[in-house]
């Protein structure tokens, strides 16, 4: 039994065919090269402000007054500047509400708890000596 031939348009038919899965499986490995790229992107940030946070918070552990200057932290996940960061310990107190859970969700903290039970956690968050005063048992 002999092989049939494939007349040329049908062969370049073939070609094309096979070509064009070749170029879909090439861009579904574009994509995931891509969600890689970005993956690694999220991971570096994410260590960088650890590292970034680790000294920060060494270094506001060593605070002793309500005015020494904090050295603000980043944002864990992106190594952003978290904004309107408090200046000093004594300004943790004053913090309204609203702004003590926004600063506790940019530290990827929990928001629960009583006004001075969230402004303590901050203050563990980024490190400074707090002295334990407020229950956090639900």
């Amino acid at each position: 039994m002999a092989a049939e031939r494939k007349s040329p348009s049908e062969s370049f038919e073939a070609i094309f065919d096979t070509l064009n899965r070749m170029d879909e499986q090439f861009d579904r490995m574009d994509e995931r090269l891509d969600r890689i790229d970005q993956n690694c992107a999220n991971i570096t940030a994410r260590m960088s402000a650890s590292d970034y946070n680790d000294i920060a918070r060494i270094q506001n552990s060593l605070l002793r007054g309500p005015n020494d200057a904090i050295t603000p932290l980043r944002n864990p996940s992106t190594n952003a500047a978290i904004p309107a960061f408090p200046a000093t310990p004594g300004a943790i107190n004053q913090l309204p509400a609203a702004a003590v859970n926004t600063l506790l969700t940019a530290l990827e903290q929990r928001t629960d708890g009583s006004i001075a039970a969230r402004r303590e956690r901050i203050g563990i968050a980024i490190g400074l000596a707090v002295k334990r005063n407020v229950s956090e048992a639900p």
